[in-house]
């Protein structure tokens, strides 16, 4: 139940309230998360304080939290990848409503975004305190996270391609496992894996070399669920890994 209803004007007004510890205090954005909620909440509504935008400021693209994922389609339009994750995370009516932040906040390892956004190794900036954090860091502490109360950009780098592709029982059906590899101009390569689990998983960081398949089946030793088995998981994350990497020749 929706106790309060808060639309600040400013970014220090919503930092403010989101602040207090009672009642408990969420910021919404798109409103698609606040749909999971059940308990007693107040709500700060953001569309007022100026963070939906995409900004390229020098190495880095830096996406404002509450920039919603038909947004982002429209930015990364010529990047296939990124536009199929987006796709397949949701419609095009739950698009214009749901915000990236809000995606980072409430979506588990099923979700093919957030598998992209942990390849290009995003980062979060969270206010008060101008705290930057990996996504892969953040992830595991999401649920018992009181450093900051409100995510106000997410930055990736733009010298990095990334390509994603995902098996479900149809094209646009959640995945029942999802792959994303990133390459940085450096050589470094990032393969992540996701559609199980509470998070997406990082299988490997680094230059490729040693023996990849092995990396990738430790990192799904543990992906069996309803929808599919840790062996199935391994089998078909190798292939769809190897395949990835041979696109980024």
């Amino acid at each position: 139940m929706i106790l309060e209803y808060f639309r600040p004007a400013t970014l220090s007004e919503a930092v403010e309230l989101l602040q207090r510890n009672e009642p408990i205090t969420i910021p919404l954005g798109g409103g698609l998360t606040l749909a999971k909620r059940s308990d007693d909440i107040a709500v700060v509504d953001l569309q007022s304080i100026g963070l939906n935008y995409i900004k390229i400021i020098e190495t880095l693209t830096v996406i404002g939290a509450t920039t919603t994922l038909e947004e982002m389609i429209v930015f990364y339009q010529d990047n296939r990848s990124v536009v199929e994750a987006i796709k397949i995370q949701c419609s095009k009516n739950q698009r214009v409503m749901g915000t990236i932040a809000g995606l980072i906040v409430s979506e588990n390892g099923r979700s093919p975004l957030l598998t992209v956004m942990l390849a290009l190794n995003a980062q979060i900036v969270w206010l008060p305190g101008e705290i930057c954090i990996s996504l892969e860091d953040w992830l595991p502490k999401r649920h018992d996270w009181k450093k900051a109360a409100l995510i106000s950009e997410i930055k990736v780098d733009n010298d990095v391609q990334v390509v994603f592709e995902s098996v479900g029982r149809s094209p646009y059906d959640q995945p029942t496992i999802c792959c994303a590899v990133a390459k940085w101009k450096t050589g470094r390569t990032r393969i992540t894996f996701g559609g199980f689990g509470d998070n997406p998983v990082t299988a490997f960081d680094g230059d490729v070399n040693g023996d990849l398949i092995t990396m990738i089946k430790n990192a799904l030793a543990d992906s069996s669920d309803q929808w599919a088995s840790s062996v199935y998981r391994q089998d078909a994350g190798t292939n769809l890994a190897m395949r990835l990497l041979k696109e980024l020749k």
